[in-house]
């Protein structure tokens, strides 16, 4: 459990400001960048497995909605990473025996797109 003051100071950096819808170019493009597949569990589209967009930085920390700021994942990783750091949800991750997300995650956002 985090300390209350940890948890203040952690929760007053984040910031509410309306979304933008991402660009279908956008989106389409990022998806085909990660091979269509969750870039932390490696999971790829299927009719069980929803894709989505995740902000590498969480919007709410004031993070872009740019390629280098954004990766394919699944509806799952996306719900259960939240706002964690990727550092810390690929850590999660690889003790459940799922390595190596952070590099494919360094990987995808410095990949650039066509």
């Amino acid at each position: 459990m985090l300390d209350g003051r940890i948890g203040e100071t952690y929760y007053s950096l984040m910031t509410t400001r309306p979304r933008k819808k991402i660009p279908a170019a956008l989106r389409t493009a990022i998806y085909a960048r990660d091979g269509r597949a969750c870039v932390y569990c490696t999971r790829a589209a299927s009719k069980k497995v929803k894709l989505t967009l995740d902000h590498v930085v969480p919007h709410s920390f004031n993070g872009s909605d740019t390629a280098t700021n954004l990766v394919t994942c699944c509806a799952d990783c996306n719900v259960r990473r939240a706002t964690f750091p990727v550092d810390l949800f690929a850590e999660l991750l690889r003790r459940e025996g799922v390595d190596g997300a952070a590099i494919r995650v360094l990987k995808a956002i410095s990949t650039p797109i066509h």
